[in-house]
């Protein structure tokens, strides 16, 4: 049980890390978008160099954005199935316990008969 309990906690700790990975490549995206919307509204429209940088930035911050969404729902998949087996083994010991107590009452009962 501690294995998983281990585990689990690993996945959550890696879970965090992705979700502020998450919120930074968010805003580099709204920034990257802002910069560019301003090269529209502003700047020279012939300039394509400056143009495609700007598009090519909003590409690399959305892809990137992409990776750590997917990333996230595959570790929420994980994290899932380390829960439901952390669940499964707490039960099975406390069935166990249980299991224990009962017989030791049980060879009380039956020591006094």
């Amino acid at each position: 049980m501690a294995k998983i309990e281990a585990e689990l906690s690993a996945l959550q700790a890696r879970a965090k890390l992705l979700a502020t990975k998450q919120t930074a490549a968010q805003t580099t995206l709204d920034a990257a978008i802002r910069d560019r919307q301003t090269h529209l509204l502003t700047a020279d429209l012939d300039d394509v160099k400056a143009g495609g940088m700007l598009q090519a930035a909003v590409d690399r911050a959305e892809s990137a954005l992409a990776g750590f969404d997917s990333a996230i729902a595959a570790l929420a998949t994980s994290i899932t199935t380390a829960e439901q087996q952390f669940n499964h083994e707490q039960q099975a010991a406390a069935r166990k316990a249980a299991s224990e107590k009962l017989a030791a009452q049980t060879a009380i009962i039956d020591q006094r008969i």
